[in-house]
């Protein structure tokens, strides 16, 4: 480890691990770098920013996670049993998001290999996400997206419920997938 001065060095934290049954926390960092971050709470919201490291894991049995302007060089793993999720500027190799009630929100997220989002009964809304592949599954929720810059292939499924895509059939792959909600 080296010493972090103000200038341009940063400190690099080999781990860090959280586990508490009732918190609330907000990590800013900017001149620290994790090479891991393992946040287990049964109550409380997390949100981080301006993190630089090699992976995140969080897990909340209720309780809000928001992650902002961070770049993680490995993955990121997010779940809540009850929560919200919002993620902006955040740059990652790949994103697995797994929520049972609670709504999703992803603004200018880009997972290299793949963002991969689960929830059973929440709104899931993205804008101006990449990855390799988008795989998007709710069972009672509406998902909405906004892309820029890139060429989608949609594959969309909702038992009741309307779909509103284009109908592109080049480009990555962007699967969408409700039970009860609608596709847009």
């Amino acid at each position: 480890q080296k010493s972090a001065s103000l200038d341009s060095e940063i400190d690099t934290v080999l781990r860090m691990i959280i586990d508490n049954e009732t918190y609330s926390m907000l990590l800013q960092m900017g001149l620290l770098s994790f090479n891991s971050i393992n946040i287990s709470l049964d109550t409380g919201d997390v949100e981080l920013a301006l993190i630089d490291g090699k992976e995140i894991n969080i897990s909340t049995d209720t309780g809000d996670i928001n992650i902002k302007s961070s770049a993680i060089e490995g993955g990121v793993t997010l779940e809540a049993d009850t929560g919200d999720m919002d993620l902006f500027r955040l740059n990652c190799n790949a994103l697995k998001i797994d929520v049972d009630t609670g709504d999703v929100e992803l603004h200018d997220v880009k997972g290299t290999q793949g963002i991969k989002i689960e929830t059973s009964t929440g709104d899931v809304d993205i804008e101006d996400c990449r990855g390799h592949e988008i795989d998007i599954k709710t069972t009672t929720g509406d998902i909405e997206g906004y892309f820029m810059d890139v060429n989608w292939t949609f594959v969309t499924k909702t038992s009741s419920g309307r779909v509103i895509v284009p109908k592109n059939t080049e480009g990555y792959i962007c699967k969408l997938t409700t039970s009860s909600g609608d596709i847009e």
